[in-house]
């Protein structure tokens, strides 16, 4: 008797005292899944925001880069040829669109370099081509090109940094529009990746409006 009197005694403040640690248990759980969840977003927005000040910071430079060579190819002649050109440059299909500035220099007639320096999420782009030019009979400014280079991909991963190398044919036209200073080229270039796990992307095309200047 005695001890069935000491269970029925202890068996409340048993439970009770189970009760309490579940639910202090609970508690701690629950707190540390949401300061967890928390520190995430907070990790995400800070990543989000750098990178937006810096595609903000670099477009700006490019508005005003493109508005001094406006003003400078104004004072020139509008020539159907010509030998420099820079503005905006686009990348797009397949996957992430990539957008920043693009320069285009001609060396001769029917050669030319280009030059992008690209954007998207997390991800630096550097490319450079060379790009072979014929003009197209009857359309006055207007000329097709072939061309090859390769591309950097410079990504900021969420565990580590690393470099993507990719290999970019091309094939396109670029047109003059008449008495302007004004410069559009649109290409399909397919994307070649090289290391990091190699791969191939046919749907990818490149877009360019560009300020010509001598």
């Amino acid at each position: 008797m005695g001890y069935m009197s000491l269970i029925v005694c202890l068996y409340p403040i048993t439970l009770t005292y189970i009760k309490s640690t579940l639910k202090r248990s609970n508690r701690l759980q629950t707190r540390f899944f949401f300061k967890k969840t928390l520190n995430h977003l907070q990790l995400n927005w800070f990543l989000g925001l750098r990178y937006f000040k810096l595609i903000l910071s670099f477009m700006k430079k490019i508005l005003l880069l493109s508005a001094i060579t406006f003003v400078f190819a104004i004072t020139n002649s509008f020539a159907q040829s010509y030998k420099n050109s820079i503005g905006l440059g686009i990348d797009f299909g397949d996957g992430s669109t990539l957008v920043g500035p693009s320069y285009k220099h001609f060396f001769t007639g029917k050669d030319a370099v280009q030059a992008d320096l690209l954007f998207s999420d997390h991800t630096v782009w550097l490319g450079g081509y060379y790009q072979y030019h014929q003009p197209i009979e009857g359309a006055s400014g207007l000329k097709w090109y072939l061309g090859l280079g390769p591309q950097l991909a410079f990504v900021d991963g969420y565990f580590e940094n690393y470099t993507v190398v990719l290999l970019r044919p091309m094939a396109g036209l670029d047109y003059k529009i008449y008495k302007t200073p004004i410069a559009l080229n649109l290409d399909w270039r397919p994307s070649a990746q090289l290391n990091h796990g190699s791969g191939f992307e046919a749907a990818r095309f490149g877009l360019g409006f560009r300020f010509t200047f001598k």
